[in-house]
């Protein structure tokens, strides 16, 4: 997949576009995706129309967590490349590409930059300054600027429409198995695996640790069942996600993880770890023997979880 970052001299082939944030890629995303992956078999190159970074992240807001992203730039990437996306696009977000009007971007970066002749969008698509755009002036210039125009429904699950921010009340609520449903595949966070404090070695508790990414919104602090690939090596494994506030010390926000029948030497390899379900709360203890308890509790309700034999 390439990635580019200027939509500049890029109207020599033809493309099936469909444009947002797809700041999840949940299963929303992934039906427009699958719309311009099949134009592919017509001879148009499948392209994502996105931004460098969120649009809300120009105005003045305190709220940090407002801006970060349930995907890293790379996980999303990877994600959008495993489903058939030849070219993503990230537009610059700055006040003067905001401020074009709506029939501006039509004519310039649909039809001029772009060159699409497909065009796959939600039923309430909106684009161009103020957000004045929408699905009825798409249709109105197809002739003028060549290209077809498909409008989908909305994805919905529970009784309800599938959205980035439905997904990240839910993973901030601790509800994995929810966010999993919604996103259509299981929410994961890859880094390299790094040098802990070595202290579950001395309780018979070898763990994996993985430092969480600052643009990555946090999940709600607590102990999850996961399953962890490394090196294209599963393994079943049992999550701390947060900063250990039992141990002493200025511990970093991270997932430590504790790899089931596995005694091999990992440091420095990429790790994907996925939350496959939550089972508690990080919580302070009042002691380190009590912590090392709890553990053990964990680790065996996790093997009943997974039906692991021990080794």
């Amino acid at each position: 997949m390439r990635k580019i970052n200027s939509t500049d001299n890029l109207k020599y082939t033809e493309r099936a576009v469909t444009f947002g944030k797809f700041d999840a890629v949940h299963l929303g995303h992934q039906k427009l995706i699958k719309k311009i992956a099949e134009k592919k078999k017509y001879g148009l190159e499948a392209a994502i129309f996105t931004f460098d970074k969120p649009p809300s992240s120009l105005l003045n807001n305190d709220d940090k967590q407002n801006f970060k992203t349930l995907l890293t730039k790379r996980e999303r990437e990877s994600l959008l490349e495993c489903l058939g996306i030849d070219s993503l696009y990230e537009y610059n977000v700055t006040y003067e590409n905001l401020s074009m009007t709506a029939e501006q971007f039509v004519i310039d970066i649909i039809r001029g930059r772009l060159n699409a002749k497909y065009v796959v969008v939600g039923d309430d698509f909106r684009f161009g300054y103020k957000r004045l755009g929408d699905v009825k002036l798409l249709n109105s210039m197809t002739d003028n600027c060549g290209y077809e125009l498909e409008v989908i429904s909305k994805e919905r699950a529970f009784d309800d429409v599938i959205s980035s921010s439905r997904i990240r009340d839910s993973l901030l609520k601790g509800e994995i198995e929810t966010v999993n449903k919604l996103l259509g595949y299981d929410y994961f966070v890859t880094g390299c695996i790094v040098e802990g404090n070595r202290l579950g070695r001395t309780w018979n508790i070898p763990t994996i640790n993985v430092t969480w990414p600052d643009e990555k919104l946090e999940a709600k602090y607590g102990v999850y069942y996961s399953k962890v690939v490394i090196e294209n090596k599963e393994y079943y494994g049992m999550t701390n996600f947060g900063r250990k506030p039992t141990i002493k010390g200025d511990n970093l926000l991270g997932t430590e993880t504790y790899l089931y029948n596995c005694s091999e030497n990992l440091y420095g390899k990429e790790a994907r770890i996925s939350l496959l379900y939550f089972r508690r709360d990080e919580q302070k203890f009042a002691s380190i023997d009590l912590l090392k308890k709890t553990l053990y509790k964990d680790i065996e309700a996790g093997r009943e979880f997974f039906n692991i034999d021990l080794l």
